[in-house]
């Protein structure tokens, strides 16, 4: 679960290595250890992140209209 941390500690998602954590980070933290640190005041919930704003949409382009084939049958046949 992601939180924020509050004060700065070291904790293990595998039970062997060690992460630091900094105060002011979110990070991802296991669930099962979650309680101790939230009961002792090591982190928090992050505070929600507002949403993008939506991407405004690209201007249509204006096409080119078709060429016209100004050849003759008669051209095409002299070839």
């Amino acid at each position: 679960m992601n939180c924020l941390i509050l004060r700065a500690f070291e904790y293990s998602v595998d039970g062997h290595n060690l992460r630091p954590a900094a105060a002011g980070d979110i990070v991802d933290i296991p669930d099962s250890q979650i309680p101790g640190l939230f009961r002792e005041g090591f982190v928090g919930e992050p505070k929600p992140v507002p949403a993008p704003a939506p991407v405004p949409a690209a201007p249509t382009a204006k096409m080119m209209p078709p060429l016209e084939n100004k050849a003759s049958e008669t051209d095409i046949e002299k070839k």
